[in-house]
């Protein structure tokens, strides 16, 4: 079984990569407003995806008309699930790099393994990324562990660092989820910047589902920083509208289009309301 994806849609490695914490090293391309094209295949155990990238998040095409090819591969062995991403360094847009958006120019190298052992969810994974032209490369090894006790999941993780800032992140997380309610909450230190959220949400039962949370921390530069509330209401055949509000906390967030909720919202900051179609 297989696909062809054409717009704004993930990058192969986006797709598949799997991650142990907040590696520093694993910085692949994430489409945001990118135009991606990418084709899947699933074959037994085994789901392989390969992309490329057409436009920039401005809407600038390619020099080549196509660049940075992305490859992944995911294999799951029973109680096993091993893994490979690779991205190569990026072509230009219009004669210069890609602009803004999480769309990353270097070459970046994932491996990853992950199992369950009495109960504990446990990953395992390496990644190592080449600035852009054959400059410093650095490279992460991280340990996540995740544990579920009912309705509350704990999680845990460690990633030693090759980096020149610092040589460690760690983190630590809780959830809880009955019913209609959900909570969450985190705590990490991402090479020497903490950063802390919480997050509520609640599901009336009609296709109505309320979100609020806020993330904060040391850095003023981070474009995720804001207070949020998000109404997300499912229209039925495909449809839903999203209507959201983001309070930015630091300069970083201000202007930002891309701010990541640990919910897997993307906002924007101040007032904004969305209509999505799937087909």
């Amino acid at each position: 079984m297989g696909g062809l994806y054409y717009g704004v849609t993930a990058y192969a490695a986006e797709s598949l990569w799997q991650s142990a914490g907040d590696m520093a090293a694993d910085g692949f391309s994430e489409a945001d407003n990118d135009i991606v094209l990418r084709g899947e295949l699933t074959f037994g155990s085994v789901t392989a995806a390969v992309s490329t990238a057409i436009e920039d998040h401005a809407g600038t095409e390619a020099d080549d008309d196509a660049t940075q090819l992305s490859v992944a591969a995911v294999a799951d062995l029973g109680n096993y699930t091993v893994g490979l991403a690779y991205q190569e360094e990026s072509g230009l847009f219009g004669a210069a790099p890609a602009v803004a958006g999480d769309y990353n120019m270097n070459e970046v190298l994932g491996l990853f393994a992950s199992t369950t052992v009495a109960g504990f969810d446990l990953t395992l994974a390496y990644a190592e990324q080449t600035v852009l032209g054959g400059g410093m490369s650095r490279s992460s090894v991280g340990l996540e562990v995740g544990y579920t006790m009912g309705d509350i999941t704990l999680g845990a993780y460690y990633v030693a660092e090759d980096n020149n800032t610092a040589d460690e992140s760690y983190g630590v997380s809780v959830g809880y989820a009955s019913g209609p309610i959900a909570l969450a909450a985190y705590f990490n230190t991402d090479l020497d910047s903490d950063e802390f959220a919480v997050q509520g949400s609640y599901d009336l039962g009609n296709g109505l589902v309320m979100t609020a949370g806020s993330i904060d921390g040391d850095s003023t530069t981070d474009n995720d920083f804001a207070a949020f509330i998000v109404a997300d209401y499912d229209l039925g055949g495909g449809a839903s509208v999203m209507a959201s509000f983001a309070d930015a906390n630091n300069v970083g967030t201000l202007t930002s289009d891309d701010i990541d909720t640990f919910g897997g919202y993307e906002l924007k900051a101040g007032t904004t309301i969305e209509l999505s179609f799937a087909f």
